[in-house]
């Protein structure tokens, strides 16, 4: 084989042996301060509820092993070769371009981070949240700590949640005067809400990646101790969507409805954030229901029925259901006529108190919601 031949194809293994190392390294556990987990400990990927201020604690998944970070150990998270970060770092929102510098920390396209850096963005957050000084707050994705120290100012308690380990140093200082906040480091999706929140009441408010409203949504709303209230940030798309009526209705907008009302409070513009995104943002609350518009019982239904409707949005409903049921037609539209839904209905087309009527009806006829049928 000629010589170019083999310095090219050696060339193209560096290329991607480094760029393996550089997706890995991102996660990867530096550092000297490295515990054996113990028997009864958090599982691989549980976060670890710590202070803000001292240290944070987080489970590895690759090596099993419990890793502390103290203050003097942000030089192990952060860049290597940079040190920790100057002393006198202003918590202000606007100056993450700054921050992120100093602590040679890029903005990570996979994890769709993009940081708030308006103040008044930040300030209808806070208004939509409608807070009070004994109000406990779940807030998912901590980034910078802009909103962080916001929250911190208005309420008791505010419990932080950070996937992104490498933002621990930046937000470790950040925080290091903010006592009532309490940051975890790790996912929270694996987050146990009912030991980390002692059962109480609790308030949800976060600005989180686009790619994780529908997930969050689920993880949240479902849960045995779900929130009372929850103010995301999300892209104005999906929030239209969340909030839509009866005839441009969506599966997601279904599932959310059920678990509470939402509302759209204000829009925030794409240059609020940075890196700045593609497309502008909403905020979005939703007061969550005390009780199910939905009898429980029929809550499984009800997602089996929607899934099979919208899964097929240009068929009739009757006729998307006889496909996702595998039954004839006919007993379809018996179903729907029991139901006082017109024959040539679609699904965007119903409320929930439609499905909920419907779902009664096939409940009645002894029909089960399958396995696999999931919510959001």
């Amino acid at each position: 084989m000629p010589h170019a031949l083999w310095i090219a194809l050696a060339a193209d293994d560096v290329r991607q042996w480094v760029g393996r190392w550089n997706l890995r390294r991102d996660h990867a556990p530096r550092g000297n301060h490295v515990l054996p987990r113990k028997p009864g400990e958090p599982g691989v990927g549980r976060p670890v509820m710590v202070s803000a201020a001292p240290s944070v604690v987080f489970h590895d998944q690759r090596s099993k092993r419990t890793l502390v970070k103290g203050p003097n150990r942000e030089r192990d998270v952060a860049n290597q070769g940079e040190g920790p970060a100057p002393d006198g770092i202003a918590p202000d929102p606007s100056q993450a371009s700054r921050l992120l510098r100093q602590f040679g920390v890029r903005p990570s396209k996979r994890l769709g981070q993009s940081f708030l850096i308006d103040a008044s963005a930040l300030e209808k957050v806070i208004n939509a949240a409608s807070l009070n000084r004994e109000d406990t707050v779940l807030e998912v994705g901590a980034g910078l700590g802009a909103l962080t120290r916001r929250l911190a100012r208005e309420v008791r308690r505010v419990i932080s949640v950070e996937y992104d380990r490498r933002l621990v140093p930046i937000l470790r200082r950040v925080l290091e005067d903010c006592p009532q906040v309490t940051l975890l480091q790790g996912d929270i999706m694996h987050l146990d809400l009912d030991a980390v929140l002692a059962g109480g009441s609790y308030r949800v408010v976060a600005n989180i990646p686009y790619n994780l409203t529908s997930a969050l949504f689920r993880r949240l709303l479902v849960s045995s101790n779900p929130p009372e209230r929850v103010v995301f940030m999300v892209q104005k798309e999906v929030g239209e969507r969340v909030v839509s009526l009866p005839g441009e209705m969506s599966l997601l907008a279904l599932s959310v409805q059920i678990y509470g009302c939402p509302s759209i409070r204000a829009q925030i513009p794409a240059r609020a954030f940075y890196p700045q995104p593609k497309v502008d943002s909403v905020i979005l609350r939703v007061d969550v229901h005390s009780k199910l518009r939905v009898e429980p019982e029929l809550v499984g239904l009800v997602f089996a029925l929607a899934k099979a409707g919208f899964g097929q949005r240009r068929k009739t409903l009757r006729n998307s259901l006889a496909s996702g049921f595998r039954m004839r037609p006919e007993r379809i539209r018996k179903w729907l006529d029991e139901a006082e839904l017109p024959g040539m209905v679609r699904a965007q087309e119903l409320g929930l108190d439609d499905w909920a009527r419907l779902a009664t009806i096939v409940h009645q006829a002894g029909v089960m919601a399958g396995e696999g049928t999931e919510q959001l």
